[in-house]
């Protein structure tokens, strides 16, 4: 039998190692908060005292055994349907950290965290709600089911500092920032490296028309724009300012090739938040978009190829991503573009859309395009012919072919449908039917079944304008999984080939 004291020694040495770990750990964490540049506003008569700050919640965050720091309430702008005010705090950090959430008004019953991914407790002490988080997460924290007043959390990691010497730097400093005299947008050159503070509200869009390696870094805002990128001057366009709605960009990449664009947040657009047309070499990360006007997509690609697109997390109040051949004056396939690791939440329309738009006298396609480890947290499309998550709708000549959409969550759907795969001709955006649908997989696709929703929909235009190839691969409504075409699942319309269910 080993001696009480060497017993004792052990258990000390033991209870030593473990408070230095976690010493260590609480050392290693940190905790980063920003400041807003602009004053709180109080005029007498105003129905919203201050249009940027939102008093719905109010936010502190902490490290373990730190001191709470107050965060600041971003007002955001939801739902073209029905606009409301919703609230978006921000920060960095290292290690765990616990939130601190009260709601200013009301009383509440249950709480939601979103996506469920995360695997997020919350605890509820009186009228205050505390999370702890251990890593990097975009978060939807909704009170008694409102998803139009939510609280959206968006918790970075903390990263080194950037040097920032050199002839190629270009510097956002804390503070409110406007275009030079005579330009509505910032524009940058060629080899340019851009810096935004994390305290710095860009007024305006960014213009990236004909350059190349541009890269654009930084946790700053751009915040409800009063110029933006227009996507194009084509004579056949209303280019009215109101009409130009449909057709601007907050960051607008056109004619362009190895372009970085990484964690900027933008906040109520009066379009499209980023649209890439016509270039190559685009790396999206860290982005994140709320808008609540019409036809204020999240990100438009218009026929580009090598896109990559991470970490993303789009609020937006029309398709969360779209992938469109020729229109306008922009012509061109569609090809290589890869999206993982982010969230849609369509207040509007889709979350992954593709080939409604395209060039009936010199046929485009769309291919090779890969949709993986996505979690949709709502859509509501009205429009029944166009209604999915996951929808493509092959127009004016267009080929969409080898697409993937693989581990794909689906929390709640307003109205919709899981999938549409669907050759079409006849409608308003239509000079010519599409060309076809081929080699399309759904693997690990969930869906919870929340909400209103109809049958999926595959559907070819003639025979020879057809959809073939479609594979349906571990896919599960309200917990079941999809074993054969049950018409309340999934309908087959005509001039379709080869599905395979497994």
């Amino acid at each position: 039998m080993m001696p009480a004291f060497f017993k004792n020694l052990i258990y000390a040495a033991a209870v030593l190692s473990a408070l230095a770990h976690g010493l260590a750990h609480a050392v290693d964490a940190e905790l980063k908060t920003f400041g807003y540049p602009r004053g709180v506003k109080y005029t007498p008569g105003d129905t919203i005292r201050d249009r940027f700050r939102n008093p719905d919640f109010v936010v502190r965050a902490r490290v373990a055994s730190g001191e709470w720091r107050n965060l600041f309430e971003h007002r955001v702008e939801v739902d073209w349907n029905n606009p409301q005010s919703a609230t978006l705090v921000r920060f960095d950090f290292r290690g765990k950290v616990e939130l601190a959430i009260q709601k200013s008004y009301g009383s509440f019953s249950k709480v939601a965290v979103r996506p469920a991914i995360h695997h997020i407790k919350p605890r509820i002490e009186g009228d205050t709600v505390y999370l702890t988080l251990d890593k990097p997460a975009n978060l939807s924290i909704e009170f008694d089911g409102d998803k139009h007043h939510n609280l959206h959390v968006f918790a970075g990691g903390l990263e080194q500092a950037r040097k920032v010497d050199g002839p190629d730097i270009v510097t956002f400093g804390p503070g409110i920032h406007r275009p030079p005299a005579g330009s509505k947008v910032f524009k940058f050159k060629s080899g340019q490296t851009i810096l935004i503070d994390a305290e710095a509200v860009l007024e305006a869009g960014i213009d990236l028309d004909g350059v190349h390696d541009v890269t654009i870094l930084g946790h700053g805002l751009i915040e409800r724009p009063m110029g933006d990128v227009r996507m194009t001057d084509a004579a056949d366009h209303d280019n009215s300012p109101d009409a130009h709605i449909d057709g601007s960009a907050t960051i607008g990449i056109r004619n362009a090739r190895n372009i970085r664009i990484e964690g900027l947040t933008i906040i109520n657009p009066p379009g499209v938040s980023v649209g890439c047309m016509q270039s190559s070499g685009i790396t999206i990360t860290d982005v994140k978009a709320f808008s609540a006007g019409p036809w204020a997509d999240g990100i438009d690609i218009y026929s580009c190829q090598d896109v990559d697109i991470s970490r993303v997390f789009l609020r937006v109040s029309d398709d969360c991503f779209a992938l469109y051949n020729h229109r306008w004056d922009l012509f061109g396939d569609v090809r290589r573009i890869h999206v993982t690791d982010s969230t849609c939440w369509a207040d509007v329309a889709h979350a992954m859309y593709m080939g409604l738009f395209g060039n009936k006298d010199k046929p485009e396609v769309t291919e090779d395009v890969v949709f993986r480890n996505i979690d949709v947290l709502e859509i509501n499309e009205t429009q029944p012919r166009f209604q999915g998550v996951m929808a493509i709708n092959a127009n004016n000549s267009t080929v969409v072919r080898r697409v993937l959409f693989d581990d794909i969550r689906v929390d709640h759907m307003i109205e919709g449908k899981l999938f549409n795969f669907a050759v079409i001709g006849d409608d308003r955006f239509s000079e010519s039917p599409g060309g076809g649908i081929e080699n399309v997989t759904l693997r690990n696709i969930t869906f919870t079944g929340k909400g209103v929703f109809g049958p999926s929909w595959i559907a070819g235009y003639d025979e020879s304008r057809m959809v073939r190839g479609i594979t349906l691969d571990n896919v599960h409504i309200g917990g079941k999984k999809i074993h054969r075409m049950d018409p309340g699942q999934v309908e087959l319309g005509p001039h379709v080939a080869d599905v395979v269910i497994r």
